[in-house]
Order: structure tokens, then sequence, then C-alpha cells
């Protein structure tokens, strides 16, 4: 009987090494985390300018972002899809060289330009970013619907029909209108055949947009 106590405590002791808390260097162990990258969270990423006028440089054309993530973000490449369009990174309203790092945190803009030149019509212009980040690259999008200065209606004044009518003994008006862009007065006409007048009538119609239309007559 006296072989039961040690026997028992020995087991008792096996069983505590047993169950102890493991091995210290597998519970000590650094858990490595995955490096997410940097991104750029734009709150826009397109800008539609709606109707523009030819001719005309649109400027300061922002598209707001924030860098996050857990390294910085660097801009290496604007690729621009035509002539008609420039950017710049602005960080506090500055120009933030391209190339440098753009660190978690920081806020700023891509501001662009628009040069609405000799277009006509529905015209899209394309940023493309180009670097290090984990959503690059990015495309950002301008919209616009550019319109000349000035329109006609109808956009051809036949004077042939005029002089026609002329030789035909018959008196031909024919009433043309010019919408511009804003209020204006016609100098001359060019190319105005001899014999063929143009006159005013009525008042001009200011519109709520700034344009301005005015009638004329073709006699």
């Amino acid at each position: 009987m006296r072989f039961f106590p040690s026997l028992f405590l020995g087991f008792a002791c096996v069983f505590f090494q047993s169950c102890g808390g493991g091995d210290p260097q597998i519970a000590s162990a650094p858990v490595e985390v995955e490096d997410q990258g940097g991104t750029l969270v734009f709150s826009v990423l397109d800008q539609n300018l709606g109707d523009v006028y030819q001719d005309t440089l649109y400027e300061n054309i922002e598209f707001p972002f924030e860098v996050k993530g857990d390294s910085p973000v660097t801009i290496t490449v604007y690729d621009l899809s035509c002539g008609c369009t420039e950017a710049n990174i602005l960080i506090d309203g500055k120009v933030w060289p391209r190339g440098d790092a753009l660190v978690p945190g920081m806020k700023g803009v891509i501001s662009a330009t628009f040069d609405a030149a000799r277009y006509k019509g529905m015209k899209t212009s394309s940023i493309t970013l180009r670097g290090e980040g984990a959503d690059l690259p990015v495309q950002l999008t301008l919209n616009a619907f550019v319109k000349p200065h000035f329109e006609m209606q109808p956009t051809q004044a036949q004077f042939g029909e005029i002089l026609v009518g002329r030789l035909r003994k018959e008196d031909p008006v024919k009433e043309i209108q010019v919408a511009g862009s804003g209020p204006f007065e016609i100098i001359r006409w060019r190319r105005l055949p001899k014999g063929v007048a143009i006159e005013a009538f009525g008042d001009p119609e200011d519109r709520p947009d700034g344009a301005q239309i005015r009638r004329f007559r073709v006699k």
C-alpha cells in the first residue's frame, strides 16, 4: 500500500506538465499582417461640365481624393486622352511634384483644365493616373457638350433665292436668327453678295443662361 501515494504523486506531476501553457516560443511568436498598400479614394471620378463654348479654357475642374491604406501612393504618369486636357496634383492648394509620395491621411485634388478649342458637340476626355498604389491605374473622366459662340437658324442663308426673286420682279425676304453665347453686335457680314442687304429687326432676346438672340431680315 505504500506504493500508491508515490505512484499517484508521479502521475499528478506528469499530468501537470502535460497540461501546461504549451511551447512559450509558439505563444509569443509575432503575427505578421500583410501590407494592404495605399489607395487613392476619390469622391468623384466623372465630371460633367454641361454646355461649354468653343475657344474657351475651363480651369479648376477638381477630383477630390484621400490617401488611405498602410503605405504611401506615388503618381508618376498622367496619361491624357487628348491635348485639350491638363492635370496637376494639388495639396493644400499647392502643386504637388509628380513622383513624390502621398502618405496615408493626405487629402488633395486632381485639378484639371479643359480647352474647348474648336470641338463641337459631345466631347469626352480622360486622365489616367499611373504609379505605385493598390488601385492604380485609375481613370478620371471629363464630359462636355461644346457649342459654337454663334449659331444661325437656318444654318445657311440662300442668297441665290433672293437674287432670283428679284429677276422675277418679286420682293423675297428671308428671316434668320442668330444666337450668341452673350450680348453681341454684328459689325459686318462676310461674303455678302452684291445687291443683298441684311437688316436687324425687333429687340434682342436675352436668355436666362446669358445667351442672346437677335433676328435679321435678308432682302
